[in-house]
């Protein structure tokens, strides 16, 4: 194992701001001495990650064919749904299925119902954010699904959707 070069102290005292600087420039430097950004130097979600979840995006103001006029019952399922997915790692969630296909998955914007898609505009302008090439739906029963978008391990709530009216599927065996 090859020694370590020990550098020589300096002589007078280096001020506490200089040393922060000093500080601050090497936590931005990568190893060969190249410039690193902040987005870079935070850690990559995992799929062992625990489930999280924020309302900050959650589009009350629809009026819609999906809304947040939410019933008892509805509102009861919601808590117990999210309450269910935060104890488990994403990669747990991601390995759900229903009748051979998976329960919660990535949904292409693009596939959306337009109205759906003029939605998440707004929405994403409001907020000052990029449009996603795809967002994050939860199957919740045979008709209701939770959409949002994915940001590494949190779950950003968007839509309640009852009846499919985000994206909509064509029956099968019919």
């Amino acid at each position: 194992m090859a020694k370590k070069k020990r550098l020589p102290k300096q002589s007078g005292n280096v001020n506490a701001s200089k040393k922060a600087e000093i500080k601050a420039h090497a936590a931005n430097v990568g190893r060969r001495g190249k410039h690193v950004s902040a987005d870079a130097r935070k850690p990559v979600s995992s799929l062992e990650d625990t489930f999280k979840w924020s309302a900050k995006m959650l589009d009350h103001a629809h009026d819609g064919s999906w809304n947040w006029k939410l019933a008892p019952t509805e509102l009861r399922e919601l808590f117990c749904f999210i309450e269910e997915m935060s104890c488990l790692a994403w990669k747990d969630i991601l390995q759900q299925t229903s009748g051979g296909h998976n329960k919660h998955h990535t949904q292409k914007t693009d596939s959306l119902e337009k109205e759906a898609q003029d939605r998440l505009y707004e929405v994403m302008s409001k907020e000052n954010e990029d449009f996603p090439e795809e967002v994050f739906r939860f199957r919740l029963n045979a008709k209701t699904r939770l959409w949002g978008i994915r940001t590494g391990s949190i779950f950003r709530i968007l839509w309640y959707d009852r009846d499919h009216a985000v994206y909509r599927v064509k029956k099968r065996h019919t």
